[in-house]
């Protein structure tokens, strides 16, 4: 699963370093799962990428992390 998150202000570095950790906490609780979060190059999002054995598990797992972000980037 595949998704983006638009940003409209510049990234901070302690923004960019909670993001980084929001990548770490799930990448330890889902260890069957590939997780992926990167700050695109061309483009002002950030892109997530959840893979795994079950569709519907990486749709719930993207949304968790996707809300995440979008709640440290609203509140940074």
């Amino acid at each position: 699963i595949k998704s983006n998150i638009k940003i409209n202000k510049t990234i901070s570095l302690k923004l960019a370093n909670d993001i980084k950790k929001i990548e770490v906490d799930y990448i330890a609780k889902y260890k069957n799962f590939r997780i992926l979060i990167r700050k695109s190059g061309t483009e002002p999002l950030y892109r997530v990428l959840v893979e795994g054995n079950s569709v519907k598990n990486c749709l719930i797992i993207s949304s968790k992390i996707t809300n995440r972000i979008k709640k440290s980037i609203d509140a940074g």
